[in-house]
């Protein structure tokens, strides 16, 4: 759903919800959240225990005026609002940047012989990598802005912005080598991703996301609480602190 005040539907993603005493059937584990966290398994851009990145270090977008259009347009899918954080308060940009970095921006596991679908592709059938249709798209959304309100789509307002993801999900721009509804499900998709996934991947900062859904993240058993007659809270466990709590279980040095 969009934010209350746009009467439009499918941008923004279901309401965000807390609750003292439901929790939604949400199972986002550290590598089962979709596509892109179920391929970046050991690739170079997933830090190493004891690993920091720099706060605002990018790895796959080099100009600014790029990586500001993604932060305005995954704010717009998952915005700040009572119930938490937004896109960008949650470092969802830099997680989509860090998965553009690996391998699987490439494609690296796709099948990527001929034929291709030339006549508005989706992004599966598109001769285009993950990488280029992201630019293509961003780019595109920065020009589409300009030609409307003749600002750049990071200047524009919240509403303009929305108008402009609307018409991309309604298909309504022409994209080069890629369906602008395709690219636009992509686009969503990696920010509910970027939202939900472990901390490790550089999104979820905090774990408000999880927090948001009563997420208990990572834990080794519910034994103690299994058969519990009302919902219990637990704060959420991301994988790192999971695997210092094996360790500490081994009595084994995590260091």
């Amino acid at each position: 759903m969009l934010t209350q005040n746009v009467n439009h539907h499918h941008i923004i993603q279901e309401k965000k919800w807390k609750s003292a005493g439901k929790v939604t059937s949400i199972f986002l584990g550290a590598f089962a959240i979709g596509s892109v966290i179920g391929s970046v398994l050991g690739i170079k851009t997933v830090k190493a225990p004891g690993h920091k990145w720099a706060p605002n270090e990018r790895f796959f977008f080099k100009k600014r005026t790029e990586f500001a259009v993604l932060e305005q347009a995954v704010e717009r899918i998952y915005p700040t609002d009572q119930h938490g954080p937004g896109a960008i308060q949650l470092r969802v940009p830099h997680f989509i940047d860090k998965q553009l970095a690996s391998s699987w921006g490439i494609n690296a596991k796709d099948y990527r012989k001929p034929p291709f679908v030339n006549e508005q592709p989706e992004v599966g059938q598109s001769v285009l990598t993950i990488r280029e249709i992201f630019v293509k798209g961003l780019q595109k959304m920065n020009a589409v802005s300009l030609a409307l309100y003749q600002v750049s789509f990071d200047q524009a307002s919240e509403e303009q912005q929305i108008n402009i993801l609307k018409r991309f999900e309604n298909n309504e721009v022409e994209l080069t080598g890629v369906q602008a509804a395709s690219f636009f499900t992509l686009l969503r998709e990696t920010t509910l991703e970027g939202v939900y996934a472990d901390p490790l991947y550089d999104g979820n900062k905090n774990m408000a996301g999880w927090k948001m859904k009563a997420y208990p993240g990572a834990r080794y058993s519910y034994k103690e609480i299994v058969e519990h007659p009302d919902f219990v809270y637990l704060d959420p466990v991301d994988v790192t602190r999971h695997r210092q709590l094996f360790l500490e279980k081994e009595g084994k040095n995590h260091d």
